[in-house]
């Protein structure tokens, strides 16, 4: 990795700080991480403050991630090393770097979301057609099962397989050590969020997990008297 890769992956780091759950909820006089899970990402903030909110959330995690994509991809990268032909993995990088900064965010001590909004914008980045047939799962898997880290866990699989099968059969015009270094990161990608899910894991295996219900949205000053509730599915 050259060091304008670790640049970039910091710079994408500082925009995944933007924890528009967190914010969006103090502004509301609500603390996410003590109410619900703790997640301070879209399902909670559904889940917790009602759907205004999490649509708001999802929006802003959305472009967190997938406005400094598109810039590092159609106007930074050709400016890059190789970046006329590996356009796509210094976008991967700055997308990669958004979702760590999301999940991991240091001044919450590293507890943020779980990264799916951002790993979906950061998808629709890399390939926009292969990333519909995730979005397609996973709204067909909400449906079908009510299950929404299930549904998460399977779209992402499903979209980073499909982008590293179009890698090698189809081909995106990628250097040689450009498209290894794309495996690479789809791989880190799913793995992260598999990581972040794990205890969700743990509830789908032995049947514990709950299953997604919009539940009437309330007041955040109901939602403040009110007692924590136990963890569910977040699944950002």
């Amino acid at each position: 990795m050259n060091y304008q890769k670790i640049v970039i992956l910091f710079v994408g780091y500082l925009f995944g700080l933007i924890q528009t759950g967190y914010f969006y909820a103090k502004i509301m006089h609500v603390d996410l991480r003590s109410k619900g899970s703790g997640n301070t990402g879209t399902t909670n903030t559904l889940r917790v403050m009602g759907k205004k909110a999490g649509a708001i959330v999802f929006l802003g995690d959305f472009l967190k991630a997938f406005i400094p994509c598109m810039v590092m991809k159609y106007v930074i990268a050709k400016h890059l090393p190789d970046g006329e032909f590996d356009a796509m993995i210094y976008t991967f990088y700055i997308g990669l770097g958004v979702i760590l900064g999301h999940n991991f965010p240091f001044f919450l001590k590293f507890k943020g979301g779980k990264g799916i909004a951002c790993t979906g914008a950061v998808a629709i980045a890399l390939d926009g057609w292969l990333s519909l047939f995730g979005y397609g799962a996973f709204a067909l898997l909400v449906f079908l099962t009510g299950y929404v880290s299930f549904a998460s866990l399977y779209s992402v699989s499903q979209t980073f397989i499909l982008i590293i099968i179009h890698n090698y059969v189809w081909s995106y015009g990628l250097t040689s050590h450009g498209k290894v270094e794309l495996v690479v990161l789809c791989v880190i990608t799913m793995m992260l969020a598999f990581y972040q899910h794990r205890k969700n894991i743990a509830r789908l295996m032995n049947g514990t997990e709950n299953k997604f219900n919009t539940r009437k949205h309330k007041e955040p000053k109901q939602i403040v008297e009110e007692t924590q509730i136990d963890e569910t599915e977040e699944s950002d």
